[in-house]
């Protein structure tokens, strides 16, 4: 069980993040320009792969195999009917079997799915990280501002990377 107080005044650390991704309009195999949702996802599931990060992929796509696909070396991918994930057994089991406090969270339906995860998370106790350039547009402003507003701390990939990374070297990452 996660502590109740956040450290949000630490780097990330590998050992203590997981990374949850809901739901997300992603194509992870389109990687050609770095400035897109689907690139920095790639790398950052490449980056968590090659440092053993568990990764957690919930989808409400019907089809298992098709979620599968589209995120390669993920440790996990649960199908869901709920708008937030974490009303999903399953999926609260498998986060409490990573063992980390801190869940980076990104992914798509930001005014659903997401947030009502994040304020899940945060209730449950875990410190939650939002990775805010793998999310939809501006639509999606007020439900980000209500995910900060409750504690969620706005990340971005090249940041948890580079946080993740800073005991290593030579550094390993997908990019490199």
């Amino acid at each position: 069980m996660p502590p109740q107080t956040p450290r949000y005044k630490s780097l990330l650390s590998l050992e203590e993040c997981a990374l949850l991704l809901i739901d997300g309009p992603f194509d992870v195999k389109d990687r050609h320009d770095a400035a897109t949702p689907s690139a920095g996802l790639a790398i950052l599931l490449e980056t968590a792969y090659l440092h053993e990060v568990p990764v957690l992929v919930t989808s409400m796509v019907a089809d298992r195999a098709h979620a599968e696909s589209r995120f390669g070396q993920t440790t996990s991918v649960i199908v869901h009917a709920q708008a937030n994930p974490l009303d999903n057994a399953l999926v609260c089991e498998t986060l409490a079997t990573f063992a980390r406090r801190r869940l980076l969270i990104g992914g798509g339906h930001v005014n659903t799915c997401l947030v009502f995860a994040a304020l899940s998370a945060l209730e449950l106790g875990y410190d939650v990280y939002l990775l805010h350039d793998l999310c939809c547009e501006a639509a999606s402003d007020m439900a980000v501002t209500r995910m900060l507003q409750a504690g969620a701390v706005p990340v971005s990939v090249p940041q948890v990377i580079c946080e993740w990374q800073r005991h290593f070297a030579p550094m390993r990452s997908a990019v490199s």
